[in-house]
């Protein structure tokens, strides 16, 4: 190794896996200088840009990991190891929801009885997490109340500001029963950086709420969300909303002509998702995927059909969850209840398990690139 330029023993610990990043730390103090400065954070990440799933263990609150590499099956257990586990007082098993994902880090939100999310900022790679600072106090509100409040949120990566700032977005949506306010939405924005909260200015009056129980996309530096505007000629269309982390602005995103007249967006089976650093929204019943190829031309939307979806095996379980899309590796990939499989374009089918698990036990609920990011050493001291 000493006979071994400095630049090519960089090149070849980029395509090493994080978790061997971490105990290469240990080496010498140089390499724990270079393998803890944030440009080969950032290098690493784009050239080791390996998926992982992230499990829910449906009889403990407890997230797990594992990676979809092909004939890889994942022995999954609930006395393994878990990346994070959720505990409260009583014993009500809480609520578990992804909120997002970026850049390695992913946003964890898990709530039991008085529906207040504890937001959870966790690295998966490295086991390290952080529960970030209560939004507001609502312990003046009974249980009852706080039905009519949805709670939504987004992570995404604003590197605009010097050092780049990763931020959580809580989208906070109050129905017309709501005591102290007849409906509305108001925004909130998380910064790492300072670990602080603050609400935002920008009024979103023309818009009626912001779908619940859908995703958050996160792409081209902008947070997606489905949303539902305001009557306008007697009607009440659904459109993509986003937010620039960077002005911290709110604009929508052009649809596809056929979107309006169909109200495909406010389906139950349409879900919002980035493939390939894209945006997208996914027809889970129909196995087509909208993608758009540049973002916010509206031309470029195109249509992929994913021949044989309603195929693919499925186990009918109370625990069932609906069909989830990725792309990796430039390939389209349906997760299941109880597997993953890889569609081949080329003979138009799903033809490759890529792994499966347990349904009685985990089921798939997002997933994460590994990522050497430190939460940590982003907070300014």
């Amino acid at each position: 190794m000493a006979a071994l330029p400095e630049d090519i023993i960089t090149q070849i610990l980029y395509s090493v896996p994080a978790k061997s990043i971490g105990r290469f730390r240990c080496v010498s103090k140089g390499w724990l200088s270079l393998l803890t400065h944030p440009d080969f954070i950032k290098t690493h990440q784009k050239t080791l840009n390996k998926l992982h799933l992230i499990f829910l263990g449906i009889e403990v609150a407890a997230l797990y990991s594992n990676s979809f590499l092909y004939h890889h099956e994942p022995n999954l257990r609930n006395s393994d190891m878990p990346l994070i586990e959720f505990s409260f007082v009583n014993s009500f098993v809480p609520t578990v929801k992804i909120g997002g994902s970026c850049n390695g880090l992913v946003l964890v939100g898990a709530n039991k009885l008085h529906l207040i999310d504890t937001l959870v900022l966790l690295n998966p790679t490295t086991k390290e997490s952080m529960i970030l600072p209560e939004i507001f106090d609502f312990s003046y509100l009974d249980a009852y109340t706080l039905f009519d409040v949805d709670h939504l949120y987004g992570l995404g990566y604003d590197d605009s500001v010097t050092g780049g700032d990763f931020k959580v977005v809580s989208l906070t949506c109050l129905q017309d029963t709501f005591p102290l306010r007849n409906g509305g939405i108001s925004v909130d924005v998380y910064s790492l950086k300072t670990n602080t909260w603050r609400r935002l200015t920008d009024s979103l009056d023309d818009y009626l709420d912001i779908h619940p129980k859908r995703e958050c996309a996160f792409v081209n530096g902008s947070l997606h969300w489905v949303a539902t505007k305001s009557t306008v000629n007697g009607l009440k269309p659904t459109v993509i909303l986003a937010l620039s982390l960077a002005d911290e602005k709110f604009s929508e995103v052009p649809t596809p002509e056929f979107v309006e007249s169909t109200k495909v967006l406010s389906r139950s089976y349409c879900q919002l998702v980035v493939l390939g650093g894209k945006l997208a929204f996914f027809l889970e019943t129909k196995g087509e995927i909208w993608l758009m190829n540049e973002y916010r031309i509206k031309e470029s939307w195109t249509k992929i059909s994913l021949h044989g979806i309603r195929g693919i095996p499925n186990v009918r379980l109370p625990c069932y969850n609906k069909p989830m899309v990725f792309c990796h590796d430039g390939k389209f990939m349906v997760a299941n209840s109880d597997r993953m499989m890889v569609y081949d374009d080329e003979k138009g089918a799903f033809e490759e398990t890529v792994c499966v698990w347990d349904p009685v036990n985990f089921r798939v609920i997002g997933s994460y690139v590994e990522s050497l990011v430190s939460i940590a050493s982003c907070i300014e001291q």
